[in-house]
């Protein structure tokens, strides 16, 4: 593995300067999936790999909490229109052995 001190593009730039919070899902997620490619490849140093990877971890914390937000709204909706209906949502890669039912 050769060690660079630069973690390259892409880490750390543009959308890496905003902080987790002020990213809209949608860029959380392209963020959070380049820090998982820039991990993957292994051409960090180890300090910048660790930096990624708390940067990673505040983006997986934020994206689960606006998932929880939208969750409840679609609830409220789903009451407000007089029919509660509410289902668990089957996640993609999931096994559903989480033990809901």
């Amino acid at each position: 593995m050769k060690e660079r001190t630069n973690p390259g593009p892409g880490a750390g730039a543009n959308a890496g300067e905003q902080a987790p919070a002020a990213l809209d899902f949608e860029a959380a997620m392209a963020r959070l999936e380049q820090i998982v490619r820039d991990l993957e490849n292994g051409e960090q140093s180890l300090d910048a790999a660790i930096k990624s990877y708390e940067e990673g971890m505040q983006l997986v914390r934020r994206c689960a909490e606006e998932l929880r937000r939208v969750e409840e709204q679609v609830k409220r909706l789903t009451e407000e229109a007089g029919r509660i209906l509410v289902e668990d949502f089957p996640v993609p890669g999931s096994s559903g052995a989480d033990g809901a039912q």
